[in-house]
């Protein structure tokens, strides 16, 4: 059982997942500022057409309706909603075929914030942790796929009794790219990616050796 090479792949992989994730972090944060920057400007410029430039001179800067943030927030939120009804319309469709340049571009920018603070959900939820047990089926997993090149989903219940734990391991396996799932016929089959073939070989070799 691989348990030793799995560890260390999840550490490497947690620490890309919450790198990622605070980069989304900071990029979600400097959408949402763009976003109140122009909301602002573009209230400053109605503003200046209803009053003149007194507004851009200052004299008027103190009498700003104080409605100013609040609307800004109740948009923020209506782009928020917005964007969640399109993430569960379009988060697992595939891209639609449309010109560079178009009107929806105008919805993919008003987008851009709401988009990027959900990819930092969907990076943390990326993480992998194993309990013990989850951690050895996972490397009994690893072996039988391994020897096999190519195991029928519906064959790997004779592995563990306890069938909830056997796809938290397949998930866990699949997330650190060392497992990958291809249509046969009327099941899935699991395969090792021929990309991490050594490198899985070289885990099961090492772990071999150790125990010997």
């Amino acid at each position: 059982m691989p348990t030793t090479s799995i560890r260390r792949r999840i550490s490497s992989h947690n620490a890309h997942v919450v790198a990622t994730a605070i980069l989304a972090l900071l990029g979600a944060g400097l959408a949402w500022t763009l976003f109140y920057a122009v909301a602002v400007g573009l209230s400053l410029g109605l503003l200046t057409i209803l009053y003149g430039q007194e507004v851009i001179a200052g004299e008027m800067l103190q009498s700003i309706p104080i409605w100013l943030h609040a609307s800004a927030g109740i948009l923020a939120g209506g782009l928020i909603v917005w964007g969640s009804i399109d993430e569960c319309l379009l988060r697992y469709s595939a891209p639609a075929e449309r010109a560079i340049i178009g009107w929806h571009v105008l919805g993919d920018f008003l987008l851009l914030a709401p988009r990027l603070t959900f990819s930092v959900f969907h990076h943390l939820s990326a993480l992998v942790c194993m309990r013990r047990e989850d951690l050895d089926l996972a490397g009994d997993l690893l072996v039988h796929v391994y020897k096999a090149k190519k195991s029928p989903r519906s064959t790997l219940a004779f592995l563990s009794h306890d069938q909830s734990g056997l796809e938290r391991s397949l998930r866990a396996l699949q997330l650190l790219g060392w497992l990958d799932k291809v249509r046969i016929e009327d099941d899935w089959a699991l395969i090792i990616p021929s990309a991490e073939e050594q490198t899985v070989r070289h885990a099961i070799e090492l772990e071999s050796d150790a125990l010997s």
